[in-house]
C-alpha cells in the first residue's frame, strides 16, 4: 500500500505540474527573462558612447613669388644685342665704313626659382613678347685701316631679385603666415626700343 501511496503522490505532482506550465503559471527560466529595450537595438548603445570629438582645424599651404630691388636704367646699351658692324678696309691716311643692316630684336627676361617670364614681366612693368624691328644706314667719319664699328640695340634695362615664399592660412580665415624660402641672385632684363648706338 505504501509504494502505491507514493506512485499516485508522484503521479498527481507530475499532472499538477504540467498543468501549470501549459496555463502560463509557471515561473519563466532565467534563459527565458525579457531582454531590456536599450539592449534590443543600436540606439541604446549608441546613446553610451557616441561622445562629440573636437577635430583639428585644418590648414592651407600656398606659395607666392615677389619681384624686388628693381633698378631700371633708360637708353641703355646691350652690347650683347649686335645688329650690325662694319671695318675700314682701305685708303690713303685712312678710311670710311658704312653700317647698312635691317635688324629685330626682342625682349629678354632672365628668371630664378621657378617664377615664369610673363611674372617677371608683369611686375616690371615689360612685355615679353616686344620686338621692335628697324633700319641701319650708318657712315663712320675717316678712320685708321682696320678700324671697326658695330650697331648695338638700345632700350631700357631693368635689375632686380626673386623671392620665393611659403605662406600657411587656417581655413576659414583670410590671414596668411608667409615665411621667406629663397631669394635669388641680381637678374636682368631688356626691353628694346627703336634706335641703335655704334661704337668700337
Amino acid at each position: 500500500m505504501g509504494e502505491s501511496f507514493s506512485m499516485k503522490k508522484i503521479l498527481w505532482t507530475t499532472v499538477a505540474l504540467c498543468i501549470l506550465v501549459f496555463s502560463g503559471l509557471a515561473p519563466a527560466s532565467a534563459a527565458e527573462e525579457p531582454v531590456p529595450d536599450s539592449m534590443t537595438n543600436g540606439a541604446g548603445l549608441n546613446a553610451q558612447i557616441d561622445v562629440p570629438v573636437a577635430s583639428p582645424l585644418a590648414q592651407v599651404t600656398m606659395y607666392k613669388y615677389t619681384v624686388v630691388n628693381v633698378q631700371k636704367t633708360s637708353n641703355w646699351t646691350d652690347k650683347t644685342k649686335q645688329i650690325g658692324i662694319c671695318k675700314v678696309a682701305a685708303g690713303a691716311g685712312g678710311g670710311r665704313c658704312t653700317i647698312s643692316n635691317t635688324y629685330t630684336v626682342g625682349t629678354t627676361i632672365q628668371t630664378s626659382l621657378g617664377i615664369g617670364v610673363n611674372d617677371v614681366a608683369a611686375n616690371l612693368g615689360f612685355s615679353s613678347t616686344k620686338t621692335v624691328s628697324g633700319t641701319i644706314a650708318w657712315t663712320s667719319g675717316v678712320a685708321p685701316v682696320g678700324s671697326s664699328f658695330k650697331a648695338w640695340a638700345t632700350g631700357t634695362r631693368a635689375t632686380y631679385q626673386v623671392q620665393y615664399w611659403k605662406g600657411t592660412k587656417v581655413t576659414g580665415q583670410t590671414n596668411v603666415s608667409w615665411v621667406l624660402q629663397s631669394t635669388s641672385g641680381t637678374l636682368a632684363a631688356f626691353s628694346p626700343v627703336q634706335g641703335f648706338t655704334v661704337g668700337q
